[in-house]
């Protein structure tokens, strides 16, 4: 054994143990040889050469993300995941509502809005027609809701 490899198994065994391993080395090899263990020499001299440990890093790190991926555990995260970005979301729109302003909020309330009924907004001016088919079907069918209460209003007298 070399100076550096005795070194090692000093610093991680402790001189008793890598005594043990020096003296009993012919014991150890026959057993392990018993047991069916194949094993080949390596020279003294031979030459690893430099690990790139960026490299080897690099390498482990993509094999352990590419199990990881692969996991129910994780498959069940993301999907957890996708479902608090839509809870997020509806905080968020919470959030910006109740930032808004007193006079924002009551201007939203009191802005005129398009809206249709039976193909035709409630002023029934041709201008603000939305669909002229809708509104000629509509008024086919008799008088809308709109109709009747806006009818209700004017023969309806005030008393005082």
């Amino acid at each position: 054994m070399n100076a550096k490899k005795r070194e090692f198994l000093v610093t991680h065994l402790g001189e008793e143990e890598t005594k043990r391993l020096e003296t009993n080395t012919a014991e150890l090899k026959s057993a392990l040889e018993a047991k069916g263990v194949e094993w080949k020499d390596v020279p003294e001299d031979a030459a690893i050469g430099p690990i790139d440990m960026k490299e080897l890093a690099s390498k482990a790190a993509k094999a352990a993300a590419e199990a990881l991926v692969e996991t129910p555990a994780f498959k069940a995260m993301v999907e957890a995941q996708a479902g608090y970005e839509s809870r997020f979301k509806g905080i968020e729109e919470a959030l910006a509502a109740l930032k808004k302003t007193d006079d924002e909020k009551v201007a939203q309330l009191v802005a005129a809005r398009p809206t249709q009924t039976n193909g035709h907004v409630a002023t029934r001016a041709e201008a603000n027609v939305l669909d002229a088919k809708a509104k000629e079907e509509a008024l086919a069918e008799g008088p809308s809701f709109f109709d009747e209460i806006m009818e209700g209003l004017e023969t309806h007298e005030v008393q005082q």
